[in-house]
Parts: C-alpha cells; sequence; structure tokens
C-alpha cells in the first residue's frame, strides 16, 4: 500500500513537472520578442487567437486543463491528509502547498478562458513580464489577467434564482450592471441609520494655510509649498478634531513624502503636542499580527489623541472597526486613483475603451478609471460612523472633491453635507469643526476600546448605503 501511494504521488507530481516545464520553456523561448514598456519593465501580451495558440505551446487546451485540475486536486488531497495524521501512509515527502495552489489558480483562470470552445477568451489576455529586480539579475512572471468579471459572475450565479448584493460601500453603482454583465432590476440607495445633520460634519476643503491650493496631483504634490500647507492645515484639523483621527493619503509614496518633509521642518513635533499619544503609520509590507500590534498601540493613545497615517486600499481603509473615539475624524488626502503606471491598470482602460466592448455596455476606460479612486475613498471614510449613536468628521483635503463627477460618487448620506457648505478654506473648516465637537461627552481616557479583527463573512458595518438585486432564472434541479 505504501509503495503503491507513494507511487501515486510521484506520477502526479511528474505529470506536473511537465506543465511547469511547458511553461517555462515558453518564457524562456518569448523572452527575447519582449519590448520595453517604461523603466526597467519588459512585456509581451496575448489576447484572442494568439493567446489560444501561446497556451496550446504550453500544452494547455480544454482536455489538458481538465486532467491537470484533477491531478492538483489530487495532490490537495494528500497535502490534507498529511496535515491530518502525524503518521502518514505515505514516506514520500507531500508536495509543496505554495505551488500547488498557484499551479490550483492559474488553472482555473485557464479553465475559464478554454470552457465552451474558448467563448470568453476575448475577456482575458496573457501577460510576461521581465523586470529588474537585483543590479545584474531580472525575474519574469507569467499573468492571467481578467478584465470583465461578468465572466466569474454569470457563471457563480447560473443556479440561483436571485441575487442580492449589499454593502456599505456598494456606491457609486454605475459600473455594477456593466461589469457583472448584468441587469439590477432594483437599485437602492438607503439612508444612513443615524441624524446625518447633527452626528456627521463632512466637507471639502480646497485651500491651506497661506491660500496654497491642496490638489494632491502628482505636478502640484511634489512642491513644498504644497506639502507644507496639507501640514499645517491637518495641525488645523487636530486641534478640534478630538480623540483618535484617521488620516489617509492615495498611496504610500505620498505619506512617505509628506511625513518625512514634515518632520524635517518640524511640522510633525507640532502635531504631536496636539495628539500626544502618538503619531502611528500603516506600513506598506507588516504580517495580520504585526498590525493589530501597532492598531492597539494607536487605540491606547486615543484618550490623549492620536493620529494614524494609512493609505487608501490599505489595510487600515477596508473592513476594520474604528468605532467612537478610535475614529472622531477621517481626513483624505488627495484622490486614490489607481496607480496609471501599473500595466493592468492601463490594459484594462485600453479594454474598455475598445468599440466592442463599449458596444456591450461597458464603461470608458477614464470613467472606470474614476469610479475605483472613488470606491477607495468610501472605503476610507466607511472608517468613520460605526453604529446609530456614533458621531464624527469627514474632511477631504483636495479641491477635485468639489467637482460635481467626485461628489456623485460620495455616499448619500454624506453628498448632503458636503454639497451644502461648499468648498472651504481649511481654517474655516477648523472653526466648524470646533462648533460641531463642542458640548460632545468627553470619554475617559484610562478606557481603551481595540477594534475587533475584520470578519470576512460579517459586515461589520451598521448601515447598508446601497443594495443591487437581480432576479436570475429558476435553479436547475440536481
Amino acid at each position: 500500500d505504501i509503495l503503491t501511494v507513494d507511487e501515486l504521488v510521484k506520477s502526479q507530481v511528474r505529470s506536473m513537472f511537465t506543465l511547469c516545464r511547458a511553461m517555462f520553456l515558453f518564457i524562456t523561448n518569448e523572452i527575447s520578442g519582449l519590448r520595453y514598456t517604461g523603466g526597467e519593465q519588459q512585456t509581451k501580451f496575448w489576447c484572442g487567437e494568439d493567446m489560444l495558440h501561446a497556451l496550446r505551446e504550453m500544452t494547455l487546451e480544454s482536455s489538458t486543463v481538465k486532467h491537470y485540475q484533477s491531478i492538483v486536486c489530487a495532490l490537495r488531497t494528500v497535502i490534507d491528509e498529511s496535515k491530518r495524521r502525524t503518521r502518514s501512509i505515505s514516506k514520500a515527502k507531500p508536495p509543496d502547498p505554495f505551488a500547488v495552489s498557484y499551479l490550483e489558480n492559474k488553472l482555473q483562470l485557464f479553465n475559464y478562458i478554454l470552457h465552451e470552445e474558448a467563448k470568453e477568451m476575448d475577456n482575458f489576455e496573457l501577460a510576461l513580464i521581465r523586470e529588474r529586480d537585483g543590479r545584474d539579475s531580472f525575474s519574469s512572471r507569467l499573468s492571467v489577467w481578467c478584465f470583465r468579471p461578468s465572466v466569474l459572475f454569470t457563471n457563480m450565479c447560473q443556479d440561483a434564482r436571485a441575487v442580492l448584493l449589499t454593502s456599505g460601500t456598494l456606491c457609486p453603482t454605475d459600473s455594477f450592471s456593466s461589469e457583472l454583465g448584468t441587469r439590477f432590476s432594483i437599485c437602492a440607495e438607503l439612508p444612513h441609520v443615524i441624524d446625518t445633520q447633527t452626528q456627521v460634519w463632512a466637507g471639502v476643503v480646497t485651500t491651506g494655510p497661506g491660500n496654497i491650493s491642496l490638489e494632491a496631483s502628482f505636478k502640484c504634490s511634489s512642491s513644498f509649498a504644497f506639502q507644507d500647507s496639507v501640514g499645517k492645515a491637518l495641525a488645523e484639523l487636530c486641534e478640534v478634531i478630538p480623540n483618535g483621527i484617521l488620516c489617509f493619503f492615495p498611496s504610500y509614496r505620498l505619506m512617505e513624502i509628506l511625513t518625512e518633509r514634515w518632520r524635517s521642518t518640524g511640522q510633525l513635533d507640532e502635531i504631536l503636542q496636539l495628539k500626544p499619544g502618538g503619531i502611528f503609520n500603516e506600513p506598506s509590507k507588516v504580517t495580520n499580527s504585526e498590525l493589530d500590534i501597532v492598531i492597539e498601540q494607536y487605540c491606547h493613545g486615543v484618550g490623549r489623541g492620536a493620529l494614524f497615517f494609512g493609505v487608501c486600499r490599505g489595510k487600515v481603509s477596508e473592513g476594520i472597526d474604528f468605532k467612537d473615539e478610535n475614529a472622531r475624524g477621517v481626513v483624505v488626502v488627495g484622490v486614490p486613483f489607481p496607480n496609471i503606471r501599473d500595466l493592468q491598470v492601463d490594459r484594462k482602460k485600453q479594454f474598455n475603451d475598445s468599440s466592442h466592448r463599449l458596444a456591450n455596455g461597458l464603461l470608458l476606460g477614464r470613467d472606470w478609471y474614476r469610479l475605483q479612486a472613488s470606491r477607495a475613498v468610501n472605503q476610507s471614510i466607511g472608517r468613520c460612523i460605526r453604529h446609530r449613536h456614533d458621531y464624527g468628521a469627514v474632511v477631504l483635503l483636495d479641491p477635485r472633491y468639489g467637482r460635481s463627477d467626485m461628489l456623485n460618487s460620495l455616499p448619500k448620506w454624506l453628498r448632503s453635507g458636503v454639497t451644502s457648505r461648499g468648498p472651504l478654506e481649511s481654517h474655516v473648516a477648523a472653526q466648524q469643526l470646533r462648533g460641531f465637537f463642542h458640548g460632545r461627552p468627553v470619554p475617559d481616557p484610562n478606557v481603551v476600546r481595540v477594534p475587533d479583527p475584520p470578519a470576512s463573512t460579517v459586515m461589520t458595518s451598521s448601515a447598508w448605503s446601497g443594495a443591487i438585486f437581480a432576479p436570475f432564472k429558476k435553479p436547475r434541479r440536481r
């Protein structure tokens, strides 16, 4: 029995080695044909029939993909068995779980491309990317990009009678129907559970001290005048917003540039005097347990006043429940557009702009790009106001938030407050915020409330700001 199991595992591993070798040879043969797309990066892309031909070169066709998937499934069983048993039937070392997971994910994508005579192939792209990872070394990676979520969504929903999507951050809903390939017969933006007139202050701050525009565009954000004005505006807000403030930036790079400038000018020390509980940064590369320690330290400081710097689309901006004094204010510096130099972002914009996709109802690339920024902002804003007795401030530091397209992408419960106040100078916003927080109860600084870790299956927000509903065919009997 031991010999049989060992030989079976070895046979399965040999089959997967054949696939990996074919993929490696394909990458090696194609490297000479790559072209530079900027900096030290070289790329090549395949789509349509060219992509199918490339897959065949890697021994990937509909029948072989299913065969490889069955082997991966068997190897997964071997791995799971080796974890459950202290004494394994097999004497052979189990396959590497990371390698098996990698192949499993890739094969699933290849299967989506090839199933039903490759009818969805136009929604996928194969990308070979080679870039420098050291002084004299390069790394290459083969990626499969799906540019239309409907490929997965419609397959997932084919047995459903109806699908209900609910979230506190569904807004803006413009792209859901086109991206998911589904007509939603009901679409609703629901009111918040709080009184938005008395429990939340929201505004767009367009200029800082010195009458400097706070537009954090690539061109403007490099000037010292802009960097210093943002720092002084943030200090004005820290003076009037009590307890904890979450301040989000579009990217780690801008966060590092600004904090380094404020450190060199002494502005960070001035802010620390206003928030003596500490100033904390979200690390760019950190484990969940390490991040939990940083958040706990921040929460211990909010009683005396604390400031947490985070990044839109980062771990802190999504899924963590900063209720009550842990987030009396959320400040967003700049507009978090996706990195325009990111190849996948650029190719997605081109995909949406093609005449064929426009005929199918996809948004223009520039509109899709803008909506990604709006969703990231709404996620960050959602860290504030976590239950019906909560209150706080949302401050958007960038004049671009005053444009009609950006305003209309904000949650309904926030939109009216922003619109009624109009564009504000930082000192005017600070005066209004002083009045908003005046007379509010002051919490005991010795009481610490640490946020619970986010649960993947439980919605932590207390309000559903959006819901969309799509009826499907009656489920098939099995």
